[in-house]
């Protein structure tokens, strides 16, 4: 595996909720318009900013990858759209802070209380924007909460399904997640669940989650802690203060060691990146 994974320790998770599928195109449509319409969020066709607190771009809805469009969203006229036939596929093109804030907008049409505060950013690279953790509404997993979730109740394994190596992983079937690279992404839910019913916990699209990157963490005595929320200062670089982790891997990746429970991949992915091989999942405090 990759050694910012090591070493192996062990980490207690209180219980959570994971939503059972990545946000599909259709729920980001959905609470973004509510969003939009409430005042809560700005933009033109080409991008979506966060009406209160530290402004930043939520989602970027133009651009692309190798002539694959970063999302299948657009704006035009206050009202946002799907290109037909993506609406159950996951949404991409969402920033970190565009994940975070969906979570907010979510909890708000739900009726439930806003978890993340778009407080004042710290400094150019690192967000001021906290989660309190004790409140019941929208966020993003911890990094420990999505590999105990990835993780289906298995342990000991390398990947939700199977105990295969690294060295096998070429050999993963794609009737277990969809990966390899040369396509587009799949619906959500296209593929069995894992053993907590949780579906594209491998593979379709990365995953956001709340912490921020260090490629040594997991040697620091925080790793450890109980309900551990990653590295949290004090600054003393700017190296890795940009980034936050991404996790499960993509139809963009070609090695199946990315579908991994335990690969933590960060490689400056900035809280403002956006492309078509990220999305994301809420989780709540139950």
């Amino acid at each position: 595996g990759f050694t910012n994974a090591r070493p192996a320790h062990v980490v207690y998770v209180s219980s959570f909720y994971m939503d059972q599928f990545e946000v599909t195109n259709e729920d980001l449509r959905r609470v973004f318009q509510w969003a939009y319409d409430h005042g809560l969020i700005y933009g033109d066709s080409t991008g979506m900013t966060n009406a209160e607190g530290d402004p930043r771009q939520l989602i970027k809805l133009t651009g692309d990858d190798h002539g694959i469009p970063f999302t299948r969203l657009a704006f035009s006229n206050g009202v946002f759209s799907i290109t037909p036939g993506f609406e159950r596929l996951p949404a991409t093109g969402v920033t970190w802070y565009g994940a975070a804030a969906y979570c907010n907008y979510r909890s708000e049409m739900e009726g439930l209380e806003r978890c993340i505060a778009f407080t004042n950013r710290i400094s150019q690279y690192i967000s001021g924007w906290t989660c309190d953790f004790a409140k019941k509404g929208y966020r993003l997993p911890t990094e420990a909460e999505w590999e105990k979730a990835a993780r289906g109740g298995l342990t000991g394994h390398h990947y939700p399904w199977d105990s295969y190596g690294g060295s096998y992983a070429g050999h993963i079937s794609l009737t277990n997640a969809w990966y390899k690279g040369g396509s587009t992404n799949k619906p959500v839910g296209s593929y069995a669940p894992n053993g907590y019913g949780l579906y594209d916990m491998a593979g379709n699209v990365w995953e956001w989650v709340w912490d921020y990157y260090k490629a040594d963490w997991y040697s620091q005595p925080g790793a450890s802690q109980p309900d551990t929320r990653g590295p949290n200062g004090p600054w003393t670089g700017t190296e890795w203060l940009m980034s936050k982790i991404i996790r499960g891997g993509s139809v963009g990746y070609y090695d199946g060691v990315y579908l991994t429970c335990a690969c933590r991949h960060s490689g400056g992915w900035s809280p403002s990146y956006a492309n078509w091989v990220v999305g994301f999942r809420c989780a709540r405090t139950p």
